[in-house]
C-alpha cells in the first residue's frame, strides 16, 4: 500500500493551463504545457518510479520464500495463462509468481521463443491451436492441477504484496468461499492509469477448480463462479499495450470479432455508431475523470472513442459489401 501511496502522490497534478483548444478533445487529460524541463523531470521520475516497481518483483524470493513454505499448509494454487509470442513480456509474469504450486501455460502456437523460456522458468506448456478467448481459457483452467486456480494473461504480473495476500487468504478461506475477485491496475504509456473507467478494474480471477467456468463473448470473457466470492484488496499489475501501435491492432482485432458477430447493418446503424462514440468520450474523459490521467489519458480516452466507433462501421462495410455483391 505504501508503493501506490507514493506513486499515488508523485504522479503529475493537472494543471489547467495554456490554449485548451489547441489541444482538442482529451480524456484522461493531465496538462503540462510549454514546460519542457518539467515535463523532463517529470517523465524521469515516472521512469525511475516504474523500475523501482519492477525491480520488486523478482526480489519477491526472499520474501515470498518464507510464504512459499506457508503454502504447503494451504490448499494448492495453479497460474492459469494463455499466450501466443509474449516472449518480451511474459518472463516478468512467471517471475512474480514463483509462489505458486503449479504454472500452465497454454500456448497457441508461438515462435519468438515463449515456450522455451517458460518452461526454463518450470512451467508445463500445452500446445494448444485457438479457440477463442474464452474457449482457450475455458481450457487452461480445466487443464490446471491444483484446487484452486489463478488466471491471468502473459502481461500481467502479481505484485509481492498481491502475492503474500493470495497465500494468506488460501490458508483462511471458508469452505464456502470459491472465488476472489481482484483490482487491477494498469500501466500505460509510462504512468499508472487510476481514472477513465480502467480502475479499480475488479473482476473474479481465483477460483476453486470445478466451481468456475470462462463465460462471456468474444473477446470479452468473464469468469463466473457457483458460490461466495471474497475480495481481495492488493491489484494485479496489468502492463497493459506495449505502445500505441499496439493499442490500435487490438481495437482493430476486437473490432472485427464484434462486427462480424453483428452481421450487416445499415446507415441509421452507424449514425447510432457515432452518437454511441461521442457517449464513450464524455463517459472516460469527463464522467470518469479520466483527464486527470494525463496525456496518455489523452490517448486512451481518444482510442476508446475510436474503438466504439469502428464496431458500427465495420457492420456498416459488411453490409455494404454484400449488397454490391448482389447486384448483377
Amino acid at each position: 500500500m505504501a508503493l501506490f501511496f507514493f506513486l499515488t502522490l508523485s504522479s503529475p497534478f493537472f494543471i489547467l493551463c495554456g490554449d485548451f483548444t489547441s489541444v482538442g478533445m482529451a480524456e484522461d487529460l493531465e496538462f503540462f504545457p510549454g514546460m519542457v524541463t518539467t515535463s523532463t523531470l517529470m517523465a524521469e521520475d515516472e521512469m525511475d518510479e516504474r523500475e523501482a516497481l519492477e525491480s520488486r518483483i523478482p526480489k519477491a524470493k526472499d520474501d515470498l520464500a518464507s510464504a512459499v513454505a506457508v503454502t504447503r499448509g494451504r490448499p494448492t494454487l495453479s497460474v492459469a495463462v494463455i499466450a501466443l509470442n509474449e516472449a518480451d513480456r511474459i518472463e516478468r509474469l512467471l517471475k512474480s509468481v514463483r509462489f505458486a504450486d503449479e504454472i500452465l501455460v497454454v500456448d497457441s502456437g508461438s515462435t519468438d521463443g515463449t515456450q522455451a523460456l517458460c518452461r526454463s522458468y518450470g512451467a508445463e506448456v500445452i500446445d494448444q491451436p485457438w479457440m477463442g478467448y474464452v474457449a482457450q481459457k475455458q481450457f487452461a483452467l480445466e487443464k490446471a492441477n491444483s484446487e484452486w486456480v489463478l488466471s491471468l494473461d502473459a502481461d500481467e504480473v502479481v505484485s509481492e504484496a498481491l502475492a503474500k495476500e493470495i497465500v494468506e487468504s488460501l490458508g483462511s478461506a471458508p469452505p464456502e468461499v470459491v472465488g476472489f475477485s481482484i483490482p487491477r491496475l494498469s500501466n500505460y504509456l509510462r504512468r499508472w492509469i487510476r481514472h477513465g473507467g480502467w480502475y479499480p478494474d475488479r473482476n473474479i480471477r481465483m477460483a476453486r477448480k470445478g466451481r468456475a467456468r470462462w463465460g462471456g463473448i468474444d473477446p470479452h470473457d468473464k469468469l463466473a463462479v457457483d458460490g461466495r466470492t471474497l475480495c481481495l484488496s492488493q491489484p494485479i499489475l496489468h502492463f497493459v499495450y506495449r505502445n500505441i501501435s499496439d493499442q490500435l491492432a487490438t481495437i482493430d482485432r476486437f473490432s472485427s470479432i464484434i462486427a462480424g458477430r453483428k452481421g450487416p447493418a445499415s446507415g441509421i446503424y452507424l449514425l447510432a455508431g457515432l452518437g454511441h462514440a461521442l457517449a464513450k468520450f464524455a463517459e472516460c474523459y469527463l464522467w470518469k475523470m479520466g483527464f486527470l490521467d494525463g496525456w496518455a489519458g489523452l490517448v486512451i480516452a481518444m482510442n476508446s472513442t475510436w474503438y466504439v466507433f469502428l464496431k458500427y462501421a465495420k457492420a456498416w462495410e459488411i453490409g455494404l459489401n454484400e449488397n454490391n455483391s448482389s447486384r448483377p
